[in-house]
């Protein structure tokens, strides 16, 4: 079928089963699997991985933790426990299977599954997002600041969004009044989703269990993340959300703290302000 999104998905969910697969094995077999992959890796207690090979499987990882600056690194090998080491394995498998995908089939099974390719596609539509005549809640799309549009384009693409950036959709989606079950739908198309923490993010975002409902950052904040800021600049406002997409039985005013001061929980959001601690306070698992 050839869609960018099934490719990305199946691709997750294979390497995640084989990375359960792989946590019962011995050292050895999971030395043959480096092998296979072409990693440079060695066992001697703890997994040695080259520092290339790491970096190549946790550029999609947003977390601190996974920062190549705070490993312990020796003679150019990256220092890894059993459960990072399988996650970095995990990360490899994901891009091999990825880049295999869409297999070359031939015409008979193209007609024996013709009905189940049909309706996996359109399926796959139905779930697509049109910017040019989606709502979300009360607010068409089209009326978004352009920075909004592109960083909604890019999450409901299944891209690998940054933490400041989905935090910055997250407060502006809530802000104009989107409720909870919208803003999470959204975000069930990212790569790294994981319900539990998903819902644990969203929820502190909009102060259901933090006490603060953040607002969407500045243009300044954004920026200073490298986050998009692409269009007119009468269309790019200097806050977000714009008053017309308030919700009217609201106030235009900002409801709670500033993004700027906001502490990043999890990984669907990161701070919005250049001094923030980049790690999720929230639970370690990916969204």
């Amino acid at each position: 079928m050839g869609d960018s999104f099934l490719i990305r998905r199946y691709a997750l969910a294979l390497a995640d089963r084989a990375r359960r697969r792989l946590a019962r094995e011995d050292p050895a077999f999971l030395l043959q699997v480096c092998e296979a992959l072409r990693l440079d890796c060695f066992v001697d207690g703890a997994y040695h991985l080259h520092f290339t090979a790491f970096l190549r499987a946790t550029r999609g990882l947003r977390g601190k933790e996974w920062k190549l600056i705070n490993q312990p690194v020796e003679d150019g090998y990256v220092q890894l426990g059993r459960e990072r080491f399988l996650r970095v394995l995990e990360g490899h498998l994901r891009g091999r299977f990825a880049e295999e995908l869409p297999l070359e089939v031939n015409v008979l099974l193209l007609e024996a599954f013709r009905e189940e390719a049909a309706d996996l596609q359109g399926r796959l539509r139905r779930r697509s997002y049109n910017l040019e005549s989606a709502d979300l809640g009360a607010a068409r799309v089209t009326n978004f600041p352009p920075c909004m549009q592109k960083l909604l384009g890019a999450v409901l693409a299944s891209e690998n969004v940054s933490h400041p950036g989905r935090f910055a959709l997250v407060s502006f989606m809530n802000n104009i009044g989107l409720d909870f079950e919208g803003i999470y739908q959204v975000f069930a198309s990212v790569p790294d989703f994981r319900e539990s923490v998903t819902r644990y993010q969203i929820e502190h975002i909009t102060g259901q269990i933090s006490g603060t409902e953040y607002t969407a950052p500045e243009c300044s904040t954004m920026k200073s993340y490298g986050l998009p800021l692409s269009g007119p600049r009468s269309a790019v406002r200097d806050h977000h959300p714009p008053p017309e997409l308030l919700p009217q039985e609201e106030p235009p005013s900002a409801p709670g703290g500033e993004a700027e001061d906001a502490p990043l929980q999890g990984g669907v959001a990161g701070p919005t302000s250049p001094s923030a601690d980049p790690t999720p306070a929230g639970p370690a698992a990916r969204p």
